[in-house]
């Protein structure tokens, strides 16, 4: 009996697209994390903050063209999963307004690069780093997110992700190597993408055709409100980096830098479980919301445990970390990384009370005020913070836009009676 109980947790699809989500966090995160150490020391805080301004620089037309499709469309694809026809209809609207999209972000992505010194002093690295925001545009996780099949893709990434790691060591020998650096991760993403498009066509079976309209505008409507949040979201996480950039020299920026990839490589330890039981999630709410709640308060006690342990030990041990990772040139990374220890444990509340709780709820415009409310807080603190304190002052910044985003969903949840952020 326990060797069939086992069994069956291990073929349930949820489980499987944990595991898939996590080798994929793993490949997207750990496995350049391996070459982090290498990069930060041959590039040095002067380039690697450079290429981090100009990925910094790109990742906003991303958010333009992902246009909250990773939860819109992912959810819209869960509750049609059994039915092929819908699910194509979904995917090749999706794809001709993220097309659209692309080549919007062009013309504005060329208008800026053209307009501005600082942009134009070393156009090269800007337009290097559009090969990322092309493979990121057409690689559809959000579909094998819907489809729960997240592990159809787990071993061509894999290999990518294992090429251009190699490469990295292979190619990189200098600072004046950090073009090639930015090129390899735009070749990977790009690379991946056209994969796994081949397995949506030959694999599932998803037919490529033209979208009605009314299609199209259903896509584009249920996705307008869920654009403006996770945009705002990401605007503030961005921005960061960015706005640094416009006021501190590359060298404060490369030390940011390192301290953030580090916290990010623990927050996204989470990152498998959150994405992966959002569609599990959102099929719960509508069947049963008590359920649902229940299931939340089960993935908080464990998942938040693990999350605030780590969080302690990345406070705790900062100054080894740092200089383990990112070398004795990045002493000033020691600080920021004590300031936004705690980042993992309070996105990870928010992620469960706002994208698992309040869209699935159907509270999408109070989610979106929230979010909205604390890119303003973060652009007011930061344009405070950072002329005078650098990266010290964009620490703070983040850390309190947090703060106000977690708290602010924890008010509006336990105000409703449906706070699920309890060990009773």
């Amino acid at each position: 009996m326990l060797l069939s109980w086992k069994n069956s947790i291990a073929k349930s699809p949820l489980v499987q697209n944990i595991v898939s989500l996590g080798t994929l966090q793993f490949l997207n995160y750990i496995i350049p994390f391996i070459t982090f150490p290498y990069v930060v020391r041959v590039l040095g805080p002067e380039k690697f903050g450079l290429v981090n301004f100009a990925s910094a620089f790109v990742a906003y037309f991303n958010l333009i063209t992902d246009y909250g499709f990773n939860l819109s469309a992912t959810r819209d694809i869960a509750i049609n999963k059994d039915d092929k026809v819908r699910i194509s209809e979904i995917v090749c609207a999706v794809f001709l307004i993220k097309l659209i999209l692309f080549f919007i972000s062009l013309m504005i992505f060329s208008s800026v690069l053209i307009s501005f010194e600082k942009f134009r002093s070393d156009p090269a690295i800007y337009l290097v780093n559009l090969t990322t925001l092309l493979g990121l545009t057409f690689t559809p996780v959000w579909f094998f997110l819907g489809v729960e099949k997240m592990k159809l893709i787990t071993i061509p990434t894999l290999i990518v992700r294992s090429a251009t790691t190699a490469l990295v060591f292979l190619l990189i020998k200098s600072a004046t190597d950090y073009i090639i650096y930015a090129l390899l991760n735009g070749i990977g993403f790009i690379l991946i993408g056209i994969i796994a498009l081949i397995i949506m066509r030959f694999n599932i079976g998803i037919r490529f055709v033209v979208p009605e309209l009314k299609e199209i505008r259903y896509q584009a409507k249920e996705s307008g409100i869920l654009f403006i949040s996770t945009f705002s979201i990401s605007l503030y996480t961005i921005s960061n980096t960015f706005i640094l950039g416009l006021f501190a020299p590359l060298n404060v920026v490369g030390y940011f830098a390192g301290a953030d990839k580090i916290r990010a490589a623990v927050q996204n330890l989470l990152a498998p479980l959150t994405q992966a039981i959002y569609p599990h999630v959102s099929r719960l709410f509508l069947e049963s919301k008590p359920e649902a709640l229940s299931y939340l308060r089960r993935v908080f006690r464990t998942a938040g445990l693990f999350s605030a342990s780590c969080s302690l030990l990345l406070f705790l041990l900062a100054k080894p970390i740092v200089f383990l990772i990112l070398g004795n040139r990045y002493y000033n990374s020691i600080l920021v990384l004590r300031i936004i220890a705690f980042l993992p444990t309070i996105i990870f509340l928010s992620n469960l009370l706002g994208i698992q709780g309040m869209i699935n709820l159907g509270f999408k415009k109070n989610f979106t005020r929230i979010i909205v409310l604390a890119s303003v807080v973060n652009l007011i603190l930061s344009f405070t913070l950072v002329p005078r304190y650098f990266e010290i002052g964009t620490a703070f910044a983040v850390l309190i836009t947090e703060l106000v985003v977690t708290s602010s969903m924890i008010v509006f949840m336990a105000r409703r009676g449906m706070n699920f952020i309890s060990f009773n």
